[in-house]
Order: C-alpha cells, then structure tokens, then sequence
C-alpha cells in the first residue's frame, strides 16, 4: 500500500502544480499574440515618420551629451510652468 500512497501524493502534487501554473497563465485574447498590442496606429504612423538616419551620424554619447543641446524652448511649451512659477513667486512673496 505505501507504493499506492506514494503515487496518490505524487499525482497529487502535480495536479497543484498544475493548477498553480495554470492560474499564473496569460489567457488568449482574439486578435493578440503573445504580449498586448496596445501599440495604436497613431503611434506607429508616428515612429515610422521619423527619418531612419536621424541621428546616424551621432553617437550615442553625443546625443546624451546635454552640453550639445542648445536649442531654446518657450517657457508656453511647457505645460503648466509659468503658473507654478507664478504661485510659487507669490508663495515667496508673502513668506507662507
């Protein structure tokens, strides 16, 4: 009987593991593969606009270089600077 018992367990084991596999499993979703493709048209269109040798004749070192980039930016582009610069000026201001 210990030879049945042992195989009882054994086939009990798997049977958890099996289960536990089976919960961590991603399930199928028609029309997607292994990983999402939550990957928009919108931004497809837009990655593939960019010219393939953009940056080809800059180094990876180059291009994080912040000492090479010496564009100006309009303090409008960014999205809500100037009020923050404004509460915090008045902030100051009134020493709260």
């Amino acid at each position: 009987m210990a030879l049945v018992d042992n195989i009882i367990t054994l086939a009990q084991t798997v049977g958890a593991d099996i289960k536990a596999l089976e919960s961590g499993k991603v399930a199928v979703v028609p029309g997607k593969q292994l990983s999402t493709e939550d990957y928009t048209t919108s931004e497809k269109s837009k990655v593939a606009s960019v010219n393939a040798s953009a940056t080809v004749n800059a180094t990876d070192a180059l291009l994080r270089d912040r000492t090479t980039h010496t564009g100006v930016q309009s303090i409008a582009t960014v999205g809500q600077l100037q009020a923050t610069l404004d509460h915090i000026q008045i902030t100051l201001a009134l020493g709260v």
